[in-house]
């Protein structure tokens, strides 16, 4: 009989695999084609590479420059393709049954970091483009103790303080108040005994 706290490490390294899935199927959604299929069976499908087909000719430096960067998402996204087709999608025989398979063995947290980076840059373009407004996409650096919780906080405030100013000033109008503080890292330091 197993103890307690190995069911419950293994509880958690089974939450951490379907979470790992979920972030790989996602992001193979979202790069994927404009349509799948063949024949009639063809579907068009609701994807970043629909943000391509920008009709308006005032829209063509736009269209170029995010054209480049989708180009490097999908060889980004290349990586993630196998593992998704013959593994979570289709339960491809072999390679679920196979103990020495290579599959996902390339796919890395920096991979998913990069593709996340691209696909932000990506967003960011084509958002700046009809808004004057960038939007930090940003990750924290790592999760760990509370002076990271506190600097991504504090990166929160300030995109928050950012993107309030770049709307103002878009429309035109001034801020009532100045920014709000971040968080003083110092509160929260322990006092010695």
């Amino acid at each position: 009989m197993l103890s307690p706290t190995i069911k419950f490490l293994k509880s958690l390294e089974k939450h951490e695999r379907l979470l790992v899935d979920s972030i790989i199927l996602s992001l193979s959604r979202m790069t994927d084609e404009k349509s799948s299929g063949s024949g009639r069976n063809r579907q068009q499908n609701l994807t970043l590479g629909r943000l391509l087909e920008l009709p308006d000719a005032h829209c063509q430096q736009l269209r170029q420059e995010l054209a480049k960067k989708w180009t490097k998402i999908r060889k980004t996204a290349e990586q993630l393709r196998p593992y998704r087709h013959k593994f979570l999608a289709h339960s491809d025989l072999a390679y679920h049954l196979s103990r020495s398979t290579k599959l996902g063995t390339n796919i890395s947290i920096g991979l998913i970091k990069k593709l996340l980076e691209q696909i932000s840059d990506f967003l960011n373009t084509f958002d700046y483009f009809f808004t004057s407004i960038e939007t930090t996409y940003r990750a924290s650096a790592s999760y760990g103790d509370a002076s990271d919780l506190i600097a991504y906080l504090n990166l929160a405030i300030d995109t928050e303080n950012k993107t309030k100013g770049e709307i103002l000033k878009a429309v035109g109008t001034r801020p009532q108040h100045s920014e709000a503080p971040g968080i003083d890292e110092g509160k929260f330091k322990e006092k010695p005994s």
